[in-house]
């Protein structure tokens, strides 16, 4: 399969910017005394600015790209999320879904929730070689942000975030890495 997440990645950051995002997480890293209390990041991305700092940014944007992507670097992530939702990047959701119509107890009435679509998730999936994040978004300050890794050795497949991920795709059989990243690449395509 090609990887055509890998050349949307390479074309977005073609001008050299991942060395500028790079210096703006440390830099947001350094402003909050290396308190990420302010920014809203979890376990897969909790990177130290050693983490950071390790990355050779002598080399070209693609180069550390390329990098970061063939050997499953969760620092990859943590800029794909840092540029979209820090940032408010251009990377474009997988899917979006309603967090209150997935709420049984919710009763929705056009009169009383004229502004529904506030607590709409975007739900994005990113890749590296054998892994995909998973994460969403949301303007509703009540949304639980849910994010996880899904590796192709299986890890984390039957969790209940990546169980929500296949209902909320439709995907009723095939639940597999596969199917996921097939989706990925047929969006970058």
């Amino acid at each position: 399969m090609s990887d055509y997440f890998l050349e949307y990645l390479i074309r977005e950051n073609s001008n050299d910017s991942f060395q500028e995002i790079l210096e703006e997480i440390i830099t947001d890293f350094k402003w909050n005394s290396g308190n990420r209390a302010n920014i809203p990041i979890n376990s897969p991305l909790n990177q130290s600015e050693v983490d950071l700092r390790k990355i050779d940014v002598t080399k070209s944007s693609n180069e550390i790209i390329s990098e970061l992507y063939c050997t499953d670097s969760p620092i990859l992530f943590l800029i794909l999320f840092y540029q979209r939702i820090i940032n408010q990047g251009e990377l474009e959701e997988i899917y979006t879904y309603n967090s209150d119509f997935e709420n049984h107890e919710f009763v929705y009435d056009p009169e009383v929730h004229e502004h529904i679509y506030m607590t709409d998730v975007k739900v994005f999936m990113v890749r590296t070689k054998n892994q995909i994040y998973i994460f969403g978004d949301s303007c509703d300050q009540y949304y639980e942000f849910e994010e996880i890794i899904i590796s192709s050795d299986g890890t984390n497949l039957n969790s209940d975030i990546a169980t929500k991920t296949f209902d909320r795709l439709g995907i009723n059989s095939k639940r597999n890495f596969s199917s996921l990243l097939n989706i990925i690449e047929a969006k970058f395509k």
